[in-house]
């Protein structure tokens, strides 16, 4: 088998030996993963319960990525709620397709519930995880002809924070789990759970960040767009075309030389044509300015008559017809004047226009979209199993209360006070049924609670198993 596998096997096995973890194929890294144990103060597991989860981790300078199944199982001769069976499959420096792999890992583990040698009603019938009977799933050596490539910038660091996701495990699962990439940098390990019961501790808790499945894909949508935007900078970054020519004026000062160095030729030919321009029009001006000068000196040539309706007397040679010289320079002047101004207004719209063109691109940055806040999903809690038979007697409850101020205190310290004094009639038949105990408690005294809070001093309706 393959030095880049291995396989474990875990659980909760009571007095003396506690929480214990066994690998089985002996990888020389194994010894260095932390354990799988659950922290108990943020998520638990339930009779019946679903939960598997991804980690990652560095174990002896080897990238360990771990595919985990939990199923509820009872320690022996303790009715302790929490306590587990597990199983791993763990990748060092490389992965697998994930199908393959929960495939695997529901063999591995169904065997080991099913071995009764292992687990008989929920209860452990060993006293360590060296002692578990186990079977390599059939396809164990196809995970070595399917291994892929390890994202190694998931690994960089080490957050200590955890992601519970409440979804579909039948139809979604698979596909969460090739997902995890894009969120495995902020998180070190992901649960995924179908079931109520583990949703609403983990809410109740609040240690734990919480999302339901459309949160995830969302969250999962918004990851692989940044990742584009910072691939599309790199690339950005890495192309000469991207990058502001600081080179503006030719290596060599030599007339041949026209087109400067690394410009864009377009926008050196549109400042050619905008010098031509210029210059036509200073010579338009000038032109202007003589014609104008001439037509002031035939105007200052002409005799005066006191009369201005006579016209004066004057001979003029006979080889020159002033009246068509005066009026051919007359048009002529004025065609210049509006062949002038036309230019000059078409200088200026090109200037406008080739300011407009030939402006800078201002980069924009992209705005991610806000972080969507975080919900917990609408979930029904189930009624107790089984419904209560009786409440308690007077005397019980006078006991359960006892030197105890219940009013203003919080549903949920009022249930814990009740499982603490009656574990024989409650605790034993309800003591992983807290969230579904308040719901019927709430239910038998509803003018007593207000906000989740207790406003009576006492309670006369508390549900029993007995």
């Amino acid at each position: 088998m393959s030095t880049s596998i291995d396989l474990l096997a875990f659980g909760t096995f009571g007095i003396p030996n506690g929480f214990k973890q066994t690998f089985f194929l002996n990888n020389p890294n194994s010894r260095y993963l932390k354990s799988f144990d659950l922290n108990t103060n943020a998520i638990t597991i339930y009779p019946q319960a679903n939960l598997y989860s991804i980690r990652k981790e560095v174990a002896n300078g080897a990238k360990a990525l771990s595919y985990t199944q939990y199923s509820f199982a009872r320690e022996q001769h303790s009715d302790r709620g929490g306590t587990f069976i597990g199983s791993s499959i763990t990748f060092f420096n490389t992965n697998c397709e994930e199908p393959l792999v929960i495939s695997c890992l529901d063999e591995f583990h169904a065997d080991i519930i099913a071995e009764q040698r292992n687990i008989i009603n929920h209860v452990l019938q060993v006293k360590h995880s060296d002692e578990l009977i186990v079977r390599e799933p059939k396809d164990l050596n196809k995970l070595d002809l399917n291994f892929k490539a390890l994202d190694a910038t998931l690994f960089q660091k080490t957050r200590n924070n955890f992601l519970v996701v409440y979804c579909d495990l039948s139809s979604e699962l698979n596909l969460f789990l090739q997902k995890s990439a894009y969120l495995l940098s902020d998180f070190d390990t992901i649960y995924f759970t179908d079931s109520v019961d583990i949703a609403n501790y983990v809410i109740e808790k609040g240690l734990y960040t919480f999302i339901n499945s459309e949160q995830f894909l969302a969250e999962i949508e918004k990851r692989k767009a940044a990742k584009e935007i910072e691939r599309f900078e790199q690339q950005k970054s890495k192309n000469p075309s991207f990058q502001k020519n600081k080179n503006t004026s030719p290596e060599k000062n030599t007339p041949e030389e026209i087109t400067p160095r690394n410009w864009d030729v377009s926008i050196f030919q549109k400042k050619v044509n905008q010098n031509k321009l210029i210059a036509e029009h200073n010579d338009l001006v000038k032109k202007y300015n003589e014609l104008k000068a001439q037509l002031k000196q035939l105007s200052n040539s002409k005799p005066k008559t006191d009369n201005p309706f006579e016209s004066p007397d004057i001979s003029y040679p006979e080889e020159e017809d002033t009246s068509i010289l005066s009026s051919y320079q007359f048009w002529r002047g004025l065609s210049i004047v509006l062949l002038l101004t036309c230019g000059y207004a078409g200088y200026r719209e090109y200037e406008r226009y080739n300011a407009v063109s030939t402006a800078p691109t201002v980069a924009v940055t992209p705005v991610l979209p806000a972080p969507i806040p975080v919900a917990p999903p609408k979930v029904e809690i189930p009624p107790l199993n089984p419904l209560p038979k009786s409440v308690l007697k007077e005397k019980d409850i006078a006991y359960t209360f006892k030197n105890s101020t219940i009013q203003n205190q919080t549903a949920d310290s009022v249930v814990n006070l009740i499982f603490a004094k009656n574990k024989t009639d409650i605790t034993s038949i309800y003591g992983n049924q807290k969230p579904a105990y308040k719901a019927e408690l709430i239910k038998r005294n509803p003018e007593c609670f207000k906000d989740d809070k207790v406003i009576c001093t006492f309670l006369k309706n508390i549900p029993s198993a007995q």
